[in-house]
């Protein structure tokens, strides 16, 4: 686990110095390099064959890590695996049903082509904390501020013409909104 502090001015680089764990790694930007920089900078830091880029306000449910490595090396032509997520309260415990944005009820192998244009039609179909990537496909990518509040969506559009796109239904991720959130500026729209 990397976590990278970027220019921070609270307490994050104790918190993790206080795990007393070797497998956790603190690295500090010495000034903010902004959202998309900073989740950008974290494809490139580690070296295990997948990457997940989990914001510091969102978080991984039990089995999320194991369930998710375990589908890729069943599918080697899968790039990227995301699943359902489940909304945070205020104390950071998951709330409500189980979200799917992706619409798709059961464990899924998508073809790039596919999900490109199921992106497209139905607008945005993956959470950014849901995401695990296969480290080949994004050693050279980037969360680019180009692409506007979307940059994650064209990211994933990018790693589908790499590859399948695979899901799985259940909750393995949950994602806290609020104020304070770098995305909380970001409009959405409610898709029926």
């Amino acid at each position: 686990v990397v976590v990278s502090d970027n220019a921070s001015s609270d307490d994050t680089e104790a918190v993790v110095r206080s795990l007393r764990d070797s497998r956790v790694i603190y690295d500090r930007n010495p000034q903010n390099i902004g959202l998309f920089a900073n989740m950008s900078r974290c494809l490139r830091l580690g070296t295990g064959r997948y990457r997940v880029v989990l914001p510091d306000d969102d978080l991984m449910l039990p089995g999320n890590l194991e369930r998710k490595v375990a589908f890729l090396e069943r599918h080697p032509e899968a790039a990227m695996i995301h699943s359902g997520f489940r909304f945070l309260d205020d104390d950071g415990n998951p709330d409500g049903p189980i979200v799917n944005w992706a619409r798709l009820s059961e464990d899924t192998v998508e073809p790039g082509p596919s999900f490109v244009r199921r992106s497209i039609a139905l607008g945005g179909l993956v959470c950014v904390p849901s995401v695990m990537l296969r480290s080949e496909h994004v050693a050279d990518e980037r969360f680019d501020d180009a692409d506007g509040p979307y940059a994650d969506m064209a990211l994933w559009l990018r790693v589908a013409t790499r590859g399948s796109v695979a899901f799985l239904p259940d909750a393995l991720s949950g994602l806290r909104v609020r104020a304070a959130s770098a995305s909380s500026g970001f409009r959405t729209v409610k898709v029926r």
